[in-house]
This record gives structure tokens, C-alpha cells and sequence, in this order.
């Protein structure tokens, strides 16, 4: 998938898509997010504010409803962002090399499909 795929089916860019999903949460994998915050509203938020950060720094300016909602559960969004962000730092005892297909490889896979 691609940037334009994300931005068509999220509404964000790819590098929004952990604050998206802070707010809105993901419930296959049991991130509640913000109560009442879909994928809609995060994106609306995020678009108007630019990033979590900034939503969180403005959550008193934002009125009704999702104003409401958004400050009852501001304190768990760090940890939502935690939960949804991909760690990057993580050693796999493996080396991408390892995982590649050799000319030798290729030639006896070809002779066992014969």
C-alpha cells in the first residue's frame, strides 16, 4: 500500500497514522482509544491540529461533545501512541541477508518442481 492509499482511506498521511490510531484506537487489537473518536474524527483532528501532541496541547479549546470526550481520556493517549507505534529498535537475531533466495537455492527449487 501507498501514500495515496493511506491518505484516500485514512484521511492522513502515513506519518499520521500512529496519532490516528491513538485517538481512535483499534479494537481487533484491543486499543480502546478515545471513547466516541472513530477514524473520522481523529483524522478531523489531526488534519486541524496537525499531530497528537498538538491535540492533546489544545484539548480545553475544543468544544461539545468530542471536547468532552477527548479530555476525559487525554491522560491515556501517551499510552495508546505507545501501544499503536511499531518499536523499530527491535533485535531479531537475524540478518535481512539471511532471508534472501541463493542462485543454489533457486536451482534446487526448480529441480524439485520438475
Amino acid at each position: 500500500r501507498d501514500h495515496v492509499w493511506i491518505r484516500e482511506r485514512y484521511g492522513v498521511v502515513p506519518e499520521q497514522i500512529v496519532d490516528l490510531m491513538s485517538l481512535a484506537g483499534d479494537p481487533s487489537l484491543g486499543i480502546p482509544g478515545i471513547r466516541s473518536v472513530g477514524v473520522r474524527t481523529a483524522a478531523r483532528l489531526i488534519h486541524d491540529f496537525g499531530n497528537l501532541d498538538s491535540v492533546i496541547e489544545h484539548a480545553q479549546e475544543i468544544p461539545g461533545k468530542l471536547g468532552e470526550k477527548l479530555r476525559e481520556g487525554i491522560e491515556t493517549l501517551p499510552l495508546m501512541r505507545r501501544l499503536v507505534s511499531l518499536r523499530q529498535d527491535v533485535d531479531l537475531g537475524a540478518n535481512l541477508h539471511d532471508f534472501r533466495w541463493s542462485k543454489e537455492m533457486l536451482g534446487n527449487e526448480a529441480e524439485h518442481s520438475a
